[in-house]
């Protein structure tokens, strides 16, 4: 039900695309697979080593958090949720006890009050789950376009881990980004866990140099080469004189005495020698 990355070319397209997809939802396919992906965050083990977690409070069609929140909290972590503020467009973050301390805010998001809450830096928080529309593996990402979480990311700096709750179709083939945008470095789905730097590790290729400046590059790589010395005429080589062979000792007298070849006559006088009685 899940399956199939969706191409796209703009964040626009793929807003519209994926937006009407979660909102087509029913109740029970949004409890269904948000049961298996808060499992998995859970079960992970950035979650179960943070002290302090930023939820945000989910709406139609986002995966469900509202037993999530109440779960940390039970768990005994500390769980903290944002306040838009609509005049600056940034969110404040507040600690709360439960979701009691919540109240619809100017998106008709369950937000805290402000009244009896300690706020709290994202500097401080260990675990920050992002809401968002589409993510790609690379943890690149495309929220609501207002911006608000792009303005707080930057504030993590690599002191916690930044993770995202999304059902499968949410993940799409690539997502434009800019260099200053935050990825996730996790993103959590009903049938699997993405492990974004791990994508983002892939090794990037050189780009081709053209004309002089590949030229100019390829005589600083190489090896400076000594000049050939001058070929010298080669005289051939005098045949290596032949080694004289002293005449072979003659063998013992006997049957088992082995004669060297050396042609039929010299063979019988060799053996006129040996045995002077033979003609």
């Amino acid at each position: 039900m899940w399956r199939g990355a969706i191409q796209m070319i703009t964040k626009k397209e793929i807003r519209e695309s994926v937006s009407a997809r979660r909102n087509a939802l029913s109740d029970e396919d949004v409890i269904l697979a948000s049961t298996s992906i808060i499992e998995n965050l859970q079960s992970s083990f950035m979650y179960k080593k943070a002290r302090t977690v930023l939820f945000y409070c989910s709406t139609r069609g986002e995966v469900y958090t509202h037993g999530a929140i109440s779960a940390a909290i039970k768990g005994g972590k500390i769980v903290a949720l944002p306040k838009t503020n609509t005049g600056t467009r940034e969110l404040v973050l507040y600690k709360i006890r439960s979701l009691s301390d919540l109240a619809k805010g100017a998106y008709g998001v369950l937000e805290p009050v402000p009244d009896h809450l300690h706020k709290i830096s994202i500097q401080d928080i260990d675990l920050v789950i992002v809401p968002g529309v589409a993510f790609d593996k690379e943890g690149n990402r495309i929220g609501l376009g207002l911006g608000y979480y792009d303005r707080l990311l930057p504030g993590v700096a690599g002191l916690g881990s930044i993770c995202a709750l999304a059902y499968s179709f949410q993940i799409v083939e690539k997502i434009p980004h800019d260099a200053h945008d935050i990825p996730m470095d996790c993103i959590f789905c009903e049938d699997h866990v993405i492990d974004c730097k791990k994508f983002r590790r892939k090794p990037m290729k050189k780009p081709a140099l053209a004309g002089a400046a590949a030229k100019q590059a390829a005589k600083q790589q190489a090896p400076a080469q000594a000049k050939p010395a001058k070929a010298q005429a080669s005289k051939p080589a005098k045949p290596a004189a032949r080694e004289k062979r002293a005449p072979p000792s003659p063998p013992e007298h006997g049957p088992e005495a082995v004669l060297p070849v050396r042609g039929k006559s010299r063979v019988k006088a060799f053996e006129r020698e040996i045995f002077p009685g033979r003609k």
